[in-house]
């Protein structure tokens, strides 16, 4: 009887250990500690360097196929919070007194069933007016991580994406705009390692820095927005319904097995 529960447990026990592929792709990334500082380029003309916000606003919003969510706020870093969810996938958003963040996270539910989603907490919207010849430089805390788990089937690719921007728009006079941007991200995918393709995961964090100036003698007027965004795409399965069983089968045996060793000494 003992031989029988150690051949069972033998035989069971690769269900344990070598549990199926999947496809699961995931991403998150934030913004905090968002600030600005100003300079005086001409500290002869007698204008205090200053800033001016209108109509700040925090937004958040997610979308994982036909489900999406917006949710708006007056204020910076107002407090909103967006979320769509569909099988075992969900994406997520959400704005505050930290900050910004987005994540999301994703497995398809049959091969070749395309999953995608997006995400974006963006705690300051806003326009603005500068003073004539100043300055000014938005930074913020960045951090982000992208993973894929199988990368590449043969077939199809997962991918998985996560960023922090800064953008701001200026208009210095009639019909004319300046674009300045600062931008952080992390692109997973695939990646070959000799014999096979494997998931990957790629990371970022650090300082993000976004700087401009009014070089003129009147106040120029703009836009600024900053967020945090987190992207991806799967359509590899997860395990077939026969196969959690399987493993479970497997995990219950081992178990007795393990029961009885202990029992018989």
């Amino acid at each position: 009887m003992k031989k029988w529960w150690i051949a069972a447990g033998v035989a069971a026990a690769p269900f344990v250990i070598a549990s199926p592929a999947w496809g699961a792709v995931s991403a998150t990334a934030s913004l905090s500690n968002f600030a600005w500082q100003l300079f005086d380029l001409d500290p002869t003309d007698g204008i205090t360097p200053a800033i001016t916000f209108a109509g700040e606003s925090s937004v958040s919003t997610s979308s994982l196929g036909s489900s999406s969510d917006y949710r708006w706020a007056p204020g910076f870093f107002a407090s909103t919070a967006a979320s769509s969810t569909s099988g075992l996938s969900s994406a997520g958003a959400s704005t505050g007194a930290s900050g910004g963040s987005a994540t999301i996270s994703l497995r398809s539910p049959t091969a070749g069933t395309w999953v995608y989603a997006s995400a974006d907490g963006s705690p300051v919207n806003a326009s603005f007016t500068i003073t004539p010849w100043t300055a000014v430089l938005f930074t913020a805390d960045a951090s982000g991580t992208a993973k894929t788990t199988i990368g590449f089937d043969g077939v199809d690719r997962e991918y998985a994406n996560a960023s922090v921007s800064m953008t701001a728009y200026l208009s210095p006079g009639i019909d004319s705009q300046e674009y300045h941007s600062a931008y952080r991200s992390a692109y997973a995918s695939d990646s070959w390692d000799g014999s096979g393709y494997t998931g990957q995961t790629v990371s970022f964090a650090g300082l993000l820095r976004l700087g401009f100036g009014n070089f003129s003698g009147e106040a120029v007027n703009g836009l600024v927005y900053a967020s945090a965004s987190a992207s991806g795409g799967t359509s590899l399965p997860v395990p077939e319904p026969h196969t959690y069983a399987l493993m479970l089968a497997g995990l219950a045996t081992v178990g007795l097995w393990v029961r009885r060793r202990r029992r018989d000494g």
